[in-house]
């Protein structure tokens, strides 16, 4: 059985960037200084700070205390490795089970090697879990925080029954199409008024919420694989963000700032990978509003909207599209999204030139770390996902993508790239916008039209 880990955030500061600091457990007018008083020491692991990073896990820890098991019923804090990306060098909470790791006053510092994925994820160690968390010198305490508090939750998934990485995964591509978008951004819309509203004005919206998001779900037969990422990384970011952002008035002011970003294509250019954790948000504070204890029925594959119409009891028979979509600015979304969808279907075409009728090099995945940015993948019909830029470390040795994209199947089975002007130096590969390094047992094979693939040296002798 094939085994991935998708590394989904190697970017922080695309998909997580928020524009202001909000109130949290500590003061607002401390947040500023925080990090700049109090220090234990100067010293650096790489270029690291052991002192900040001590300060972020002091705070996160006093949440986690104030929280004391509420939401989920167990410890949020757990076991974490801050990792600097320009030098893997690594600060750990606690001592691995191979000794790679060894002690630093209350801390304990390490080295990654080439082979380890990098990213804000979770990750099997020296023989214990952790949450990786990318080093950071952002002024944005809040956010910085938040990053901690949503690895640590992903990290405890699986003991919470929300993991689906058993199941498969989930593919979302159809949250690139156009019809896709505009449903889900009327479903964004009337949950926002809902939040914003009360009586039958709150229950008409959630019930418009609901129409939209069962006519998209009910065209794609999407459900599960929306439950599953909605789950996966909905939960991980409405926990975050309902303990840090602790007072109402903040959590809508991160709700504006969130919903603006993921309306901006500048910075969020597709849902495929990132609509699950607005969503999640959205649901889950509204489920926060009826009851307090629909945590502790999630699973890894629950329906938040399923879960938040039954609370309301309303009527599923009683719904229609046609009638509610005119109260959430339909014809501003529709306008918007067809324009883009020309514009996107040219982008397409020159995407099918290079990675379907172009030569390729075709890498077979089989034990892959993926690294990817989630704003900027691109649907290509039924030929999988491009990643505009991506890493995969697999058993064949560790590729680079900085431009030009790399095609990956929906399988997860296969990543192609362009190899038109490919240039092969024994281990050390380079194309347009991507470098490979072969580990020893692989080789580079020409096959017609120019394409390649990589295969064992032992596969070649057969």
């Amino acid at each position: 059985m094939k085994k991935y880990v998708v590394l989904a955030i190697i970017f922080i500061s695309v998909i997580m960037v928020r524009t202001k600091s909000y109130a949290m457990i500590i003061p607002y007018e401390k947040q500023e200084t925080i990090l700049k008083t109090d220090k234990v020491s100067d010293d650096k692991v790489g270029n690291m700070s052991i002192a900040r990073i001590m300060k972020i896990l002091e705070i996160v820890k006093s949440i986690d205390d104030v929280d004391n098991g509420t939401m989920w019923g167990i410890p949020l804090a757990t076991r974490v490795m801050v990792v600097d990306p320009d030098t893997r060098k690594v600060i750990a909470t606690e001592a691995d089970n191979k000794g790679k790791f060894k002690k630093i006053g209350d801390l304990y510092e390490g080295q990654l090697t080439d082979d380890v994925g990098i990213a804000n994820t979770t990750i099997k160690y020296g023989g214990k879990q952790w949450a990786m968390i990318l080093y950071s010198e952002s002024d944005d305490l809040s956010d910085t925080v938040v990053t901690y508090v949503h690895e640590m939750f992903h990290n405890l998934q699986k003991e919470l029954g929300q993991d689906s990485s058993h199941s498969g995964g989930y593919d979302n591509s159809h949250m690139d199409k156009m019809d896709a978008r505009i449903y889900l951004k009327l479903e964004w819309e009337a949950l926002h008024k809902a939040l914003d509203s009360s009586g039958k004005e709150k229950e008409k919206a959630i019930a418009d919420a609901l129409a939209f998001r069962i006519t998209r779900r009910n065209k794609y037969h999407s459900a599960i694989d929306e439950n599953k990422f909605e789950i996966q990384e909905g939960m991980a970011e409405y926990t975050s963000e309902r303990l840090v952002y602790s007072t109402d008035d903040s959590m809508r002011q991160i709700l504006q700032s969130d919903w603006e970003r993921y309306l901006d294509e500048k910075r969020t250019q597709t849902f495929i990978r990132s609509f699950g954790y607005h969503s999640g948000v959205l649901y889950g504070l509204l489920l926060d509003e009826c009851s307090k204890d629909w945590r502790k029925s999630i699973k890894y594959d629950s329906d938040l909207g399923e879960m938040l119409r039954y609370e309301y009891n309303i009527n599923l028979s009683d719904l229609s599209v046609e009638k509610s979509k005119n109260g959430y600015h339909f014809d501003e979304i529709y306008q918007y999204e067809y324009k883009r969808n020309q514009e996107r279907e040219k982008i397409t075409s020159q995407y099918s030139d290079k990675f379907i009728r172009g030569p390729i090099l075709r890498l077979n995945l089989n034990h892959s770390q993926v690294s990817f940015n989630p704003n900027n993948i691109w649907e290509l019909k039924d030929h999988g996902n491009v990643y505009e830029t991506a890493e995969i470390i697999d058993d064949f040795g560790k590729i680079v993508v900085t431009k030009g994209g790399m095609l990956i199947s929906s399988d997860w089975n296969e990543a192609f790239v362009p190899s038109k002007n490919i240039q092969i130096s024994g281990k050390n590969i380079i194309g347009d916008g991507w470098s490979l390094k072969l580990k020893e047992g692989y080789m580079i094979k020409k096959q017609k039209h120019g394409c390649y693939i990589i295969i064992k040296v032992s596969d070649n002798l057969k």
